[in-house]
């Protein structure tokens, strides 16, 4: 009877020190699988919103060049600023500093 009790209370021990190892062993992994899925996770994000931002900029330098270079070629041809103005829809300060550079 007193063998029985021993073994019993043993694995009992033994079923609790396993528990809190492998709860121990399981919240690493999961921290290290944590860290690796969040890194790609976020490295394929930032990709994505790199792509997005970096066409959006693209875009808008772009809009700004061309809108650039027909205000200066305008202006060189001769026309009025107001001609202009109407035409672009810009206002007679932002022309200015477009032709000034």
């Amino acid at each position: 009877l007193g063998q029985a009790i021993r073994e019993s209370e043993a694995r009992k021990e033994g079923r609790e020190e396993g528990l809190i190892e492998g709860r121990e062993e399981g919240i690493e992994i999961g921290r290290e699988e944590g860290k690796v899925e969040g890194r790609e996770e976020g490295l394929i994000e930032g990709r994505k919103e790199g792509k997005v931002e970096g066409r959006e900029e693209g875009i808008e330098i772009g809009r700004e060049e061309a809108i650039r270079e027909m205000v200066i070629s305008m202006h060189e041809s001769g026309m009025a600023m107001k001609e202009i103005a109407n035409i672009t829809r810009l206002t007679n300060e932002e022309l200015v500093r477009i032709i000034n550079g």
